[in-house]
């Protein structure tokens, strides 16, 4: 079973992303943060959790989903470029010999909630501009497009938290912002939409879930907590049962 993954700084990893895409977790993060091995990450956790290979992992640091200019995730670049060539380079779903993935665990929309993209028309100052909502669909449809046999999965966003600083809050510090819920209801909502399922990372969590250094970035028990919390939501999804049954 060959998993990609559509994700922002938090699904980085140096030496596991395209070649040219931003990195978060650098040597210096990784010490930071106490990743020893690329095992330490979320994703990867969930990868094994599944008795699966990671095929491509499409993530970019300080991305968004929405807009049309790459490194958005819903441009038509990397909503290419979650297969690959029976040589093992990436490629478009076009090229000769892809290989195409059997899942696409999606975890992106942070950045959006963090650049104060409006999250639906109703939040937009015109008519013209993006929304969170409309850049996610197109986003899936593209997948869905290029890799119509590939499972979509889409994780709500999480909120952090500091174990060392308790009285840290990330609501406090985004206050100015739209909800960080709001999106999640988004992603929610468009899921449903275009008939992807919808991992409830956030509803599963009830409140801030991982730990952080920073304000954001999880570090090894942070990517964990999130692990945990997707392998319980694939599971709910009847997803590791399917894995189970090959």
């Amino acid at each position: 079973m060959n998993i990609s993954i559509m994700g922002d700084s938090i699904s980085t990893y140096e030496g596991f992303i395209p070649e040219g895409h931003e990195l978060y977790y650098t040597a210096e993060k990784r010490a930071i943060n106490n990743l020893e091995s690329v095992r330490d990450t979320w994703w990867m956790q969930v990868i094994e959790a599944l008795d699966a290979q990671l095929l491509v992992n499409n993530s970019y640091s300080g991305s968004q989903v929405t807009g049309e200019e790459f490194p958005c995730a819903s441009g038509i670049d990397r909503t290419s470029a979650l297969g690959k060539t029976a040589c093992g380079a990436p490629s478009n779903p076009d090229a000769a010999a892809t290989i195409s993935p059997d899942i696409i665990l999606v975890y992106i929309g942070v950045n959006d909630f963090g650049f104060a993209v409006p999250c639906d028309r109703n939040y937009a100052e015109s008519p013209e501009e993006p929304t969170f909502r409309e850049a996610y669909a197109t986003m899936l449809r593209r997948m869905q497009a290029n890799y119509p046999s590939a499972h979509i999965v889409c994780g709500t966003v999480l909120k952090p938290r500091k174990a060392f600083d308790p009285t840290w809050s990330f609501d406090e510090k985004w206050s100015y912002l739209t909800p960080l819920d709001e999106f999640n209801e988004r992603i929610r909502f468009v899921a449903a939409e275009c008939g992807a399922d919808v991992a409830d990372l956030a509803a599963a969590a009830g409140g801030p879930a991982y730990d952080v250094e920073d304000d954001l970035h999880p570090n090894k028990q942070g990517h964990a907590q999130i692990a945990a919390l997707w392998i319980t939501e694939l599971r709910r999804l009847g997803i590791l049962a399917e894995k189970e049954s090959m």
